[in-house]
């Protein structure tokens, strides 16, 4: 089948370091045999990464659009800020208002998800969503009760399903779900979210696997003892209060883990992801659950992943900071194991990691380093690449400097 969509249009506007990198990005994501899952655009602030993203988007459209094995393309740009996320997903929509563009929670999505379903682009052939969230918002999500349109969604979900039809018992299941809202308040929020919803009601591909999780889990029978025990009564005391707000962070977090299932992203962007890095790790017991839940999104069927990020890792620290692990070296590991997971993985970190160790002492030795650098040049452009400002006082590439034009398509891809 002829394509549809051309990328070519929306490259044209890129400088050619940034058509470069697309290139790049896209020979490793689909050409390459293996393929990388992940990839880091490093590229010092002001040399464009949104426009590689950019980049990146149109010419995944473009690769996915005749792909029988994906019914729909859901692009996902994940970013530290919710106001700054709305207004790149204007720079990013390659297709203007023939995709769908979405600022929402992977709680809501059994709520939004039929806005996923809609008429296809007439030049991909099928819908394009673009959808952003943020990390403290839809993966981060801890014990906290959220906001009350969740609850809200959680409360038309679990009384369905447990045929709570009195209204003693429904009152009693608000209460439990109520977290920081007082009971009138949460009450309006279910009746505004059932009228919102309408007859089509909570989406079945996400409310099942939802079901299916908190029942394996225990959760749904905590739910069910506490509902059972509040009775009649609405006060509740200090304990149960604590007690109401973990269960609600263990649903939010189960319906979020469905929510990724249903989405089924096939390009998820991470903008400026050192901002909340700490969700890459699953080391770290603090943020086990988010970095799960980020896992469950990064690993979803055929996912890719680009990174995005002029600072991903310390460039340099003195002895004494290491002494917390918090080195430029323990850092860069770090980094590329999360790069290296889907395609290499410790083998890949341990090899560059010699390769570095042998670079280092060549250079302390003053021995010639150049087939050492050439060698971690071309083991780590498999995983990242980075673009730097020509060495020039001057630092706007697209000015003159005593009427020459600095070329920034002839600087040198560098990287870590």
């Amino acid at each position: 089948m002829t394509a549809r969509f051309a990328a070519t249009a929306h490259l044209r506007s890129l400088k050619g370091f940034q058509r470069a990198t697309v290139d790049h990005v896209i020979q490793r994501f689909y050409d390459d045999d293996p393929p990388a899952r992940r990839f880091l655009v490093a590229d010092e602030t002001g040399l464009g990464k949104s426009m590689v993203a950019r980049g990146v988007i149109a010419r995944t459209i473009e690769r996915l659009q005749d792909d029988p094995s994906v019914p729909r393309i859901d692009v996902v740009y994940v970013c530290s800020n919710a106001a700054i996320a709305e207004q790149n997903l204007k720079n990013l929509d390659v297709l203007g208002t023939g995709s769908s563009r979405h600022s929402t929670r992977l709680t809501l999505l059994a709520r939004d998800s039929n806005d996923l379903q809609g008429d296809p682009h007439p030049e991909v052939g099928k819908r394009v969503n673009l959808i952003s969230f943020t990390p403290g918002t839809s993966l981060d999500l801890g014990n906290s009760t959220g906001r009350a349109d969740e609850r809200a969604l959680l409360h038309i979900i679990l009384c369905e399903h447990l045929g709570l039809t009195a209204k003693r018992a429904r009152k009693a299941a608000a209460v439990v779900l109520r977290g920081a809202s007082n009971l009138k308040n949460i009450l309006w929020e279910i009746t505004n979210s059932k009228r919102a919803l309408g007859d089509r009601g909570p989406d079945d591909t996400i409310t099942r696997p939802f079901l299916r999780d908190i029942r394996k889990s225990g959760v749904l029978r905590r739910f069910e003892a506490a509902v059972a025990e509040l009775g009649r009564r609405t006060a509740i005391s200090d304990g149960e209060r604590y007690a109401h707000a973990s269960l609600v962070g263990d649903l939010r977090n189960a319906l979020a883990r469905a929510g990724v299932d249903a989405l089924e992203p096939d390009l998820v962007i991470l903008d400026e992801f050192q901002r909340f890095r700490h969700i890459l790790a699953l080391d770290d017991p603090r943020f086990r659950d988010a970095a799960e839940l980020a896992h469950t999104l990064f690993d979803h069927g055929d996912t890719r992943v680009l990174l995005l990020s002029a600072t991903p890792y310390k460039p340099f620290t003195y002895a004494e900071e290491g002494e917390n692990g918090d080195d430029h070296d323990t850092d860069l590991k770090r980094t590329l194991t999360f790069l290296a997971m889907s395609n290499g993985g410790p083998a890949v970190v341990s090899g560059i990691t010699d390769q570095l160790a042998q670079y280092r002492r060549a250079a302390v030795d003053g021995a010639d380093t150049t087939a050492l650098r050439a060698l971690l040049r071309r083991s780590l452009l498999n995983y990242m690449c980075r673009v730097r400002f020509p060495p020039s006082p001057r630092r706007d590439p697209g000015r003159t400097d005593g009427g020459r034009l600095l070329e920034v398509d002839a600087v040198l891809r560098e990287l870590w």
